[in-house]
């Protein structure tokens, strides 16, 4: 029997998904319903393991205190790892019934049709997504997935070298940024760099692209277009 990937849930970097037992292949006219399901297998990631466990249980317990007797099993995976794994097993009876996906992993599973589409007004909270997060879940005006969780950025500002060009206060907008940024630099010469970035981080370049107005690509007559 092959099963369909329901959805998959999404964060500012993760999603999960839920699978269903029988899909539009199944013809016998009794395939198995979500509800019916005695057992959930969770794919979840590390991070998940490592660093909220006790918000993994607390989901469980909500879970379990609404369908009586089901049984959970979780199993975790590293982010090089997971998508080899699941497209492995997506043509298979083997696939978990949710699966922790990135935001950046969500597109090329919807696209193919790996995950079917969710009717959101069944789920709580769905009309206070926050937007990023529900365009990273949605595709050709369907939902599949739901926001899980999403991550900080956090940038450093030395106030002792702002003030030495009279800047007093960190800077509200990008303007500001780079009026402050080009004193700095005048200041202290070419051999120092007046914007610090470890590396070459697009999610971190992206985040002026979208600011400026621009994006990776468009949709222009059904096809993406850099």
């Amino acid at each position: 029997m092959k099963r369909k990937l329901i959805a998959a849930i999404g964060i500012a970097g993760m999603m999960f998904s839920i699978a269903a037992c029988g899909d539009s292949d199944d013809k016998s006219g009794g395939s198995d319903k979500a509800g019916d399901t005695k057992a959930l297998t969770v794919w979840l990631t590390v991070d998940a393991q490592n660093n909220w466990p006790e918000l993994v249980k607390a989901a469980d317990a909500a879970i379990k205190a609404k369908h009586p007797g089901i049984k959970i099993n979780h199993e975790y995976y590293g982010w090089p790892d997971k998508n080899t794994k699941l497209d492995a097993v997506l043509a298979t009876d083997k696939v978990p019934d949710v699966v922790e996906m990135g935001n950046t992993e969500m597109l090329g599973y919807m696209v193919k049709g790996a995950f079917a589409p969710l009717d959101t007004s069944k789920l709580e909270n769905s009309d206070a997504w926050l937007d990023g997060l529900k365009a990273s879940v949605t595709y050709d005006g369907k939902t599949y997935g739901v926001p899980y969780y999403a991550g900080g950025r956090v940038g450093n500002w030395r106030k002792d070298i702002a003030a030495s060009v009279g800047v007093k206060t960190p800077p509200k907008t990008y303007a500001e940024l780079t009026s402050a940024l080009d004193k700095i630099q005048k200041k202290e010469g070419s051999k120092f760099s007046a914007w610090y970035q470890p590396t070459r981080d697009w999610y971190a370049a992206m985040s002026f692209v979208y600011d400026a107005g621009g994006s990776i690509a468009k949709e222009e007559g059904g096809q993406w277009k850099a």
